[in-house]
């Protein structure tokens, strides 16, 4: 059989890896990756803008094991993975594109800097390069701009520094004034230190990542735990492994503490668990770890008998996955490592966890709870919270309440009638639910319930029963 060649435009090419949606912060988290396979122990994010155009760069510098220049030239610059090639445990590379696509989606021209073996090497690959020639080819040409970042290379016995130049995609810098020049840095460098603390919170007793203030690159990013494991009322559920094809894949459930015990404690503790967007809805669900690195930070990836979806009464409930990263192509990952598909065989097993899990929440968020008055004597009235939502309710286990349900020669049907329609007819504003203000005598409400029953027999329409005992309570009028 014949076969052609088929036509490829680098100029196409880069134009659209370019459009791939990468965000500042995946891209940095992409790169970082490539450090930690590289054995990296500290790793420095940087972005620095001056009023001077050619002063504008973002850099990553790690203190890993760094490259040759023969790795450097045919691995690192290289488009695409060696298929044949055995990747290490701790190598958190996937499709051989990060470096580059991560880069150029945000820059002109990127340079790479490294030492191994006390030999420095350097790449570029300028983008402008690539659109004028419609050709894939990196640079060995230096400028002196280079000699910063090869100094703070001097004092490593090994490292990388990743460096992008010619930011106008990521800071619009035609339209950047002297003035505002350092309004898009402080919210690149903020969501940044966001995600970073995020995707990499598994691995950051291992590593640090600092991101550099004004002053320094001292800043070292604390990691964000969204399970609250050290929490006292965070619920942890046992480990369940599920044997996927001789590869292991750990399941971990976590029920949070609720919204009103972390906001009592601390209204920041509760906000910063909502993580990047501090939503609690964007954060409940699965959180999917490729060898420890966070891909997936909450979702619940149509799993379930019946599809879960996001609502707050799951808010709670928060599922930690890590596989090892055997049978990638089984879960589906996309280019950018924000995606995923959970394999059939594993889906199925989930399901069953999920069922049992939603069962536990329902019963922690619903309750029934009596009131007590300031003098600590228990009201005919009680709290029923349901998934957040709190009503007031009759408590019909109350003794004298009871005694009336439990009253053979009494309609209990028009007795519960009679419950439920005070109940819908509540006469009171802004009722404090954490404490029962209003002090019920026992003896009034048997005795309005006893005139409630009476106007109904009669014929009375439910609006007239409620002014009436309105009326007789001294209450104002107030009905929905």
């Amino acid at each position: 059989m014949d076969y052609e060649n088929m036509k490829f435009s680098a100029r196409g090419f880069l134009y659209t890896i370019r459009e791939l949606g990468y965000s500042p912060e995946e891209s940095v988290a992409d790169i970082i990756d490539n450090s930690i396979s590289k054995n990296a122990k500290n790793i420095v994010f940087r972005i620095y803008a001056s009023s001077q155009s050619s002063a504008k760069y973002i850099s990553i510098m790690d203190d890993g094991d760094g490259m040759t220049e023969e790795e450097l030239t045919n691995k690192a610059m290289a488009w695409g993975p060696e298929f044949d090639k055995f990747r290490t445990k701790n190598d958190l590379g996937k499709f051989g594109f990060g470096l580059k696509t991560a880069s150029l989606a945000h820059c002109d021209i990127l340079t790479v800097i490294t030492k191994k073996n006390g030999k420095v090497s350097h790449r570029k690959v300028d983008a402008n390069h690539i659109f004028e020639t419609d050709k894939l080819e990196s640079s060995k040409e230096f400028t002196s701009n280079m000699n910063e970042h090869i100094s703070r290379l001097e004092s490593l016995e090994s490292g990388t520094i990743v460096i992008w130049e010619n930011l106008d995609r990521l800071l619009d810098s035609q339209t950047l004034s002297v003035r505002t020049a350092h309004v898009p840095i402080i919210a690149i460098r903020e969501r940044t230190k966001n995600h970073l603390a995020m995707i990499f919170s598994e691995m950051m007793n291992n590593i640090n990542i600092h991101i550099n203030t004004v002053t320094d690159d001292t800043n070292i990013i604390e990691s964000w735990d969204p399970f609250l494991k050290d929490h006292q009322e965070t619920i942890p559920y046992p480990e369940t492994k599920i044997d996927y094809k001789g590869s292991m894949v750990s399941v971990k459930p976590y029920i949070l503490p609720s919204k009103q015990t972390l906001i009592n404690e601390s209204k920041r503790l509760y906000n910063e668990a909502g993580g990047v967007t501090g939503d609690w809805k964007d954060r409940q669900g699965f959180y999917i770890y490729r060898k420890n690195r966070l891909i997936i930070p909450g979702d619940w990836l149509e799993i379930g008998n019946t599809p879960m979806q996001k609502a707050e009464k799951y808010n709670r409930l928060r599922i930690k996955i890590n596989y090892d990263g055997e049978f990638d192509e089984d879960w589906k990952i996309n280019l950018m490592k924000t995606k995923v598909r959970v394999p059939v065989m594993i889906r199925n097993k989930l399901n069953a966890i999920v069922k049992d899990l939603e069962s536990d929440l329902k019963n922690l968020n619903y309750s029934k709870k009596p009131i007590t008055n300031k003098e600590g004597i228990r009201t005919p009235w009680s709290i029923l919270n349901n998934y957040g939502n709190k009503k007031l309710k009759i408590d019909r286990d109350h003794p004298i309440l009871a005694s009336i349900l439990n009253n053979k020669h009494k309609d209990n049907n028009e007795i519960e009638k009679a419950f439920k329609l005070i109940e819908k007819m509540i006469p009171i504003d802004n009722y404090n639910f954490e404490e029962a203000k209003k002090d019920k005598s026992d003896n009034n409400l048997e005795s309005n319930i006893k005139i409630a029953l009476e106007l109904k027999n009669k014929g009375y329409e439910d609006d007239d029963i409620i002014r009436k005992m309105l009326s007789l309570n001294n209450l104002n009028e107030k009905i929905n």
